[in-house]
């Protein structure tokens, strides 16, 4: 086989793999949000809860929610990651 018919090839089998796979989406949406939630909510009230046990609840909600949003930036790539070896566009 030459390059582009492999290319196209390729290409058709994860359109076929994409549709197998199309009714996950929504179940896949709510995972992802909620694992971008649950982080930056956990994160926020352990930065309330340390603020209040130290008497600077402002800095540590800052840091806590700086901290959650890290978190959850780092586990939303970890997911795209995944889901692209899942369907074979890794290069």
């Amino acid at each position: 086989m030459n390059k582009m018919t492999k290319q196209v090839k390729e290409k058709a089998d994860r359109a076929v793999r994409a549709r197998k796979n199309e009714e996950n989406v929504l179940v896949e949406g709510f995972k992802t949000m909620g694992i971008i939630g649950w982080s930056v909510a956990f994160c926020t009230v352990v930065g309330i809860a340390l603020g209040i046990w130290l008497k600077h609840v402002l800095i540590f909600l800052f840091v806590g929610i700086v901290l959650g949003c890290f978190l959850a930036w780092k586990l939303s790539i970890r997911e795209i990651i995944n889901k692209d070896k899942k369907n074979g566009r890794t290069k």
